[in-house]
């Protein structure tokens, strides 16, 4: 990541906070701020690649048909933990993008807790809680166990 790709990774994720529950609702404005906000984020990756949470979500995908945004989403709290240490004060930016106030006022645990709650509410959100409750357990199960129980389609 560089200077450049910062800037069009905050915006698109200031676009998609901005828009995401008018996407869902199906309102134009809402899926025009999405294609824009999806648009600039590829702006972004186009010039660094993408992370560890994509190069894990592939195989999910390819192994067990796991679709990518579930197996991203899964995945994405355990690597910003792991990133947490090397990512300086981006986590700080990223919540300041979502529309977290007081971010500079709160230490770097504080806002990293604050971008793993959902900024809509619970019933829009309800992947949100299952998410992090499924990161909790991957922590504590067997890969094997782990994917046979959450990632394969039933038929």
């Amino acid at each position: 990541a560089w200077t450049m790709s910062d800037m069009f990774h905050l915006e698109a994720i200031k676009l998609i906070a901005k828009h995401l529950r008018g996407a869902v609702n199906n309102e134009p404005e809402g899926r025009e701020g999405m294609a824009l906000g999806q648009y600039i984020a590829g702006m972004g990756f186009s010039n660094v690649g993408l992370g560890i949470v994509h190069s894990m979500a592939h195989p999910l995908g390819a192994l067990y048909d796991t679709p990518h945004g579930v197996a991203n989403a899964i995945i994405l709290p355990t690597v910003m933990e792991y990133n947490a240490l090397a990512a300086g004060d981006k986590y700080k930016e990223i919540a300041r993008a979502m529309g977290v106030e007081g971010v500079d006022s709160m230490t770097k645990e504080e806002y990293i807790k604050k971008l793993r709650t959902c900024p809509f509410n619970d019933e829009f959100c309800p992947y949100y809680d299952w998410r992090f409750h499924m990161c909790d357990r991957l922590a504590t199960m067997e890969p094997e166990m782990f994917v046979l129980n959450y990632c394969v389609k039933e038929d």
